[in-house]
């Protein structure tokens, strides 16, 4: 199931530094102060941070950027707005995922990351001119979204869950029917289950693949 596409258009340009650093700064901090648990021991309803790796479940999504096989991820375009390279702003803002699964030693469990805070980790950083044209993905990625490249300098970055990757989980899972595994007590009539995490109005669900974020500080549950 393909999770929500979201848009920014040219015309919606936001100042990007300031307000991204600091909302990314806020859900660092909260999955870094919350205690960690491995699947087993979270289990259905109770909140708390697991920190496992990314697997895809049954599809993947192709990065725009990069043209990277993941499970998610986030492109943006901006336009210098400052002195800092930091002080930027975003013309153009795409996010895509696919559900996929967090495994641990001690588990595996679904991800809907649709209405997720995600804050991962921008990996690709580049930029275009009008010396230095766009590359050919990045050209496609701009007249996709009827942004013209010509006589401007351009500002990429991309960040991506990837398959394999440690990322870290804050959130509540519950407990629903797996139709992929076999009956374990067929002659009993007992189906298999599997954990869901998905954001909800008690307990929003928090990703990140910062390395602040993955490191155990605290003993696990």
């Amino acid at each position: 199931m393909l999770l929500a596409l979201l848009t920014l258009g040219i015309g919606a340009a936001v100042g990007f530094g300031a307000w991204s650093l600091s909302e990314t700064q806020r859900i660092r901090r909260l999955i870094k102060r919350a205690r960690t648990f491995t699947l087993e021991a979270l289990g259905e309803g109770r909140a708390g941070r697991i920190i496992g790796t990314a697997r895809v479940h049954r599809e993947t999504v192709v990065a725009p950027l990069t043209g990277r096989t993941c499970v998610y991820y986030i492109a943006e375009v901006g336009v210098p707005g400052g002195g800092k390279a930091s002080d930027w702003q975003t013309i153009v803002s795409e996010e895509h995922g696919v559900l996929f699964a967090v495994e641990d030693a001690t588990g595996r469990a679904l991800v809907d990351a649709a209405s997720a805070r995600l804050a991962l980790d921008y990996d690709l950083h580049a930029q275009s001119t009008s010396l230095d044209e766009p590359s050919e993905l990045q050209r496609a990625f701009l007249q996709r979204h009827r942004c013209d490249p010509t006589n401007r300098a351009l500002l990429y970055r991309e960040a991506i869950i990837a398959d394999g990757e440690t990322i870290a989980v804050l959130g509540s899972a519950t407990r629903e029917l797996d139709p992929d595994a076999l009956p374990t007590e067929a002659y009993r009539g007992n189906l298999p289950t599997r954990l869901r995490f998905t954001s909800s109005r008690r307990h929003p669900l928090v990703i990140s693949d910062h390395a602040s974020t993955t490191r155990i500080t605290r003993p696990t549950a």
